[in-house]
Formats: C-alpha cells, sequence, structure tokens
C-alpha cells in the first residue's frame, strides 16, 4: 500500500507541474495576443527554465522578440526551437523570412531549401515558400534554380504574382525571351497597377534594344507611380543606350534621391559619366555601386569598368 501511495503521489507531482507548465504558456500567449510582448517573454522565459523542453517555448519566445524587432535574440530561440525539433517547419520559415527581408539570402536559401525538403509533397506549390525561395535564388544570380523550383509546378501558380515574376526574371537572365514575356503579360494581367512587372517588361525590351518599347512601359509605371525608383533608374538606361545623356542622367538623379541605396543607378550614372567625359566622377559612382554591393547582385561589371577606366 505504502508503494502504491508513492507512486500515486508522484503522478499528483506531475500533473501539478503539467499543468503549471500549461498555465504559465496559456498565460504568454494572451499576453502576446494583447500585444504585450515584453510580460509575454517574461512568462515564456519561466517556461524554458521550469518545465520540459519543448520548441514551441522557443519557438512562441522567438516570436515576441521578433515582435519587437530583436532579430538577433528571434535568431538565437528560432535555433533553439530546431535544436530540440530539427523538423520545425515554422521556426525554419521565421528564421528565413529574417534572412531574407535583411538580404542575407544564401541563409534565408539554407532554410527555405530544409522547409522544402520536409513537406509532404515538395511537388505541390506553397506559395510563400517557393516564391521566397526563387526570390533568394534571383538575388544570388542563381536563376537555373528559380527556373528548375517553379516551372515544372507552373500551373498550380498561374494566378500568384510573385511566383510569376520571379519565374519571368529568371527567364530573362537564361535569356528564355518568349517564356520571360508570357510571365511578365501574365503579371500585367492579374494586376494592371504592379509596377515591378510594368518595370521587368520594359528591360525585357532594354535587352532587346527596342529601347523605346521600354520607355513606354517605364512610363506606364511611372503613371502609377511617379516616385517609382527603379522605373526611373531603367528609363534613364534607355535613354542612355539612346545617347539622351541628359535624360539619362535627370531620371537616374530623381532615382538615388527616392532610393540613395541602389547600387545599380551609381553604375548606371558612372556610365553616362563616362560617355560625357567624366571619368573622374565616373569612377566614384562605380566605387560607391561596389560599396553598397552591385557585385554580389550583378556580377563583375563594375570592376570590369574600374580596371579599364579607374587606374
Amino acid at each position: 500500500m505504502k508503494h502504491v501511495l508513492i507512486f500515486f503521489g508522484f503522478v499528483f507531482v506531475q500533473n501539478m507541474y503539467a499543468q503549471t507548465c500549461d498555465s504559465l504558456f496559456v498565460a504568454s500567449l494572451k499576453e502576446f495576443d494583447n500585444s504585450n510582448y515584453e510580460a509575454s517573454i517574461l512568462l515564456v522565459n519561466r517556461c524554458i527554465s521550469e518545465c520540459e523542453p519543448h520548441e514551441k517555448y522557443y519557438l512562441h519566445q522567438a516570436k515576441c522578440y521578433n515582435s519587437i524587432k530583436n532579430f538577433a535574440a528571434t535568431i538565437t530561440s528560432l535555433s533553439e526551437a530546431i535544436r530540440i525539433n530539427d523538423s520545425c517547419i515554422d521556426a525554419y520559415a521565421l528564421r528565413a523570412q529574417i534572412y531574407l527581408d535583411q538580404g542575407h539570402y544564401f541563409n534565408a536559401i539554407e532554410n527555405y531549401e530544409k522547409i522544402i525538403s520536409l513537406l509532404q509533397n515538395p511537388n505541390v506549390f506553397k506559395d510563400v515558400y517557393h516564391v521566397n525561395l526563387s526570390k533568394a535564388y534571383n538575388n544570388t544570380q542563381q536563376y537555373q534554380k528559380t527556373y528548375d523550383l517553379l516551372f515544372p509546378i507552373y500551373e498550380q501558380m498561374t494566378f500568384n504574382l510573385g511566383a510569376n515574376i520571379n519565374l519571368a526574371v529568371s527567364c530573362m537572365q537564361l535569356q528564355k525571351v518568349e517564356e520571360a514575356e508570357q510571365f511578365l503579360n501574365r503579371c500585367v494581367e492579374l494586376d494592371p497597377t504592379f509596377t515591378g512587372g510594368l518595370v521587368n517588361m520594359g528591360y525585357l525590351y532594354i535587352t532587346l534594344k527596342e529601347y523605346e518599347k521600354a520607355i513606354e512601359y517605364f512610363n506606364k509605371a511611372l503613371m502609377i507611380n511617379s516616385r517609382e525608383p527603379y522605373a526611373l533608374n531603367n528609363r534613364g538606361f534607355a535613354h542612355y543606350c539612346m545617347q539622351n545623356y541628359e535624360s539619362a542622367l535627370r531620371d537616374i538623379n530623381e532615382s538615388l534621391s527616392i532610393l540613395p541605396d541602389n547600387s545599380y543607378a551609381y553604375k548606371n550614372r558612372g556610365l553616362v559619366y563616362l560617355k560625357t567625359g567624366l571619368v573622374k566622377e565616373a569612377c566614384v559612382e562605380f566605387e560607391k555601386a561596389i560599396r553598397i554591393g552591385y557585385t554580389s547582385m550583378y556580377g563583375n561589371e563594375v570592376i570590369e569598368l574600374q580596371n579599364e577606366f579607374c587606374k
């Protein structure tokens, strides 16, 4: 009888322990729902220190830190959640999104690829995961990977704007012109006010050396948003290609006044300066482009220009 009492006592203590942990976690969730993130953190921290390890505590802790924009702490919490359960898709997803937003594209790719591998059927389109992974591929010049990821499942995503634009960008870079035009037209069909589709359609015509037609699309984008920096920069580049250097410089300058960290615009302004005899000024622009990150995004063109004109 004594042993039976001890056994039931052990069960009773276990149940109380579990109830305390559940109560703390529910209280933390309620504070989170009321936007009391610091209070929610204090409660979930008690769960972590007093209760059996569980990824849900670290995942919730991460969401709290993310809500107060403490991204370093968010990443640490998510890594702990993954350490406990390396199949925790929610943890990989939030970590990937943070890396993507911060421009750490290779880290984002690693996490999104892990998510795809964990899906029961990786050939079923999951919009946010496939779209964001393809965006990260494009931003690291891995255009073939974008194409290989999205094209085989295109019929599942014909109504997804992000998937169409990412696929179009990859096709432009892979010289699949007809396919790029098809996907860009689809973007315009889905949303005629989507300036990204119009700007990329214009850029496609630049690559085809149809500069007047390119300018038409940039103008359409600027009718929707007169301060669209990519439309201005690319229209400036079209003017440059047509040797209209004054118009080119005006558009590129306006683009940089709106988006001063666009490395491509500094490269374009440097090209205009070269053509107008301002070699020293051009070299300053090329240096700015490299410092901001042109090479990692677009390749070695600016370094080659430096080597040719700035030695």
